[in-house]
Formats: C-alpha cells, sequence, structure tokens
C-alpha cells in the first residue's frame, strides 16, 4: 500500500507545479483557438478540475 501512495505523491507534485505555473499573468497560454489548448482544458476536466 505504501508504494502504491508513493506512485501518487510523484504526479501530485508534478500537477501542483503545473497548476502554480499556470496562475501566473501569462493568460495567453489558454488561447481557446488553440486546439492543444482545448485538449488540455479537455483534459483537466476530466481530471476533476474545473475552468477556474
Amino acid at each position: 500500500q505504501r508504494r502504491s501512495a508513493d506512485e501518487i505523491v510523484i504526479p501530485l507534485v508534478k500537477a501542483k507545479e503545473f497548476l502554480s505555473a499556470m496562475r501566473r499573468p501569462r493568460r495567453n497560454l489558454w488561447d481557446r483557438s488553440r486546439p492543444d489548448v482545448q485538449q488540455w482544458i479537455q483534459q483537466f476536466m476530466h481530471m476533476g478540475y474545473d475552468e477556474a
């Protein structure tokens, strides 16, 4: 059981780094006209994040 917890921790840290990086002023990362951005949004929605 401890091993599965370790496997979860690393992606969580990466996800938090990614999300905190996205909170920086550069909002042009979320340019909705780009298909890759639309895909990221879809993936985050599926992961349970809303579009805040």
